[in-house]
């Protein structure tokens, strides 16, 4: 017994997107805070001594690392980072958890383990980047090993992490809370958790609430909630979540829990198009606002025609074969054989 499955996935799939990237932006030094006090150039960051030298070695592995006024240099960007990830730096141990734990090691299970020996120094130093994706590797195991699986302590890192005011943090606790759920404990538990990082602000748990609400499973028809739904909903839309904005238009036009309403379904799809940065998804926008727009007819048949181009043209299959029929059957536009076969 779980929450709604399709909610599972979306959240699944959201954290670990979000748990791919390096690190956040808290994590991150920057030259006007934090920063040593001396000349940014290489040979005053390698001479430089004192209280900040160890942000010092981390820049230097930056430079060498990126090529800033050096030749890039892997091997010396490690060693410099490795000396400011000894001296405590945060960043510089994530780098090297980067570094020791990507695909060029993959044949290393030394360095992987070095790797993750840093990640496990980045979380006892109350980074919660690092306790994040400690747990996603002791909940579903990486690309090189599956024998760290422990969802006990992925559990009680992300429960640390969530202590520390990380929202994502606590929509994996939640997703691997409804993952294990056994009873209806569990699953209320686990709802209970996705509320929180709804009401902190988190899109994604806001559309798995949506979803649940929404939608009955076999085991409990009894939850749907239409305006609870709706609210969750509209709040993940306005967020600018893509996969929010694409079911409220789907609601809009199948009129689930809400009345059928052709102008808002056809808004939200614009909002989709216009603010997407998935190319796929952005497509399949501009194919479903064509076949609609095309459906009503009269002035809307040169709209759908507009949307039904650029998703052809990014190519969409559905779109050229509509396209196609249209223009060979002259379909709201004049018969054009060039055109229904291009």
């Amino acid at each position: 017994m779980s929450i709604h499955n399709d909610s599972l996935r979306v959240g699944v799939l959201f954290c670990l997107a979000i748990c791919c990237s390096v690190v956040e932006a808290d994590d991150v030094p920057t030259k006007t805070s934090g920063s040593p006090s001396y000349r940014w150039d290489i040979k005053s960051l390698e001479t430089y001594r004192g209280e900040e030298e160890v942000d010092a070695a981390y820049w230097l592995g930056f430079k060498y690392e990126h090529g800033h006024e050096v030749i890039p240099n892997e091997a010396e960007a490690l060693s410099w980072y490795q000396v400011a990830a000894e001296g405590g730096h945060l960043p510089a141990m994530i780098e090297l958890v980067d570094a020791y734990t990507s695909m060029l090691y993959r044949d290393d299970p030394e360095a992987y383990a070095q790797g993750i020996q840093w990640l496990e120094a980045a979380a006892d130093a109350d980074s919660v980047v690092a306790m994040r994706r400690l747990a996603e590797i002791y909940a579903w195991g990486s690309t090189f090993s599956q024998d760290l699986v422990d969802l006990t302590r992925a559990k009680r890192l992300l429960g640390q992490a969530r202590e520390l005011g990380g929202v994502q943090s606590v929509r994996m606790l939640a997703n691997l809370t409804n993952q294990s759920a056994e009873d209806h404990q569990d699953e209320a538990a686990a709802l209970a958790l996705y509320e929180e990082a709804a009401e902190l602000g988190d899109a994604a748990s806001m559309l798995i609430l949506a979803r649940h609400y929404g939608y009955a499973d076999k085991d409990n028809k009894a939850r749907i909630d239409g305006p609870v739904a709706l609210a969750w909903l509209e709040r993940a839309a306005d967020l600018g979540h893509d996969g929010a904005m694409s079911l409220l238009a789907e609601w809009y036009l199948r009129g689930h829990h809400v009345d059928v309403n052709i102008d808002k379904a056809l808004f939200w799809l614009d909002r989709l198009i216009e603010s997407s940065d998935s190319r796929i998804i952005r497509r399949a926008a501009m194919y479903r606002h064509g076949v609609v727009s095309h459906d009503l007819g009269g002035e809307r048949d040169e709209q759908a025609i507009r949307y039904l181009r650029h998703a052809a043209k990014e190519g969409h299959a559905g779109a050229m074969e509509l396209l196609g029929r249209i223009y060979d059957f002259g379909e709201g536009v004049d018969e054009d054989d060039a055109l229904a076969y291009f």
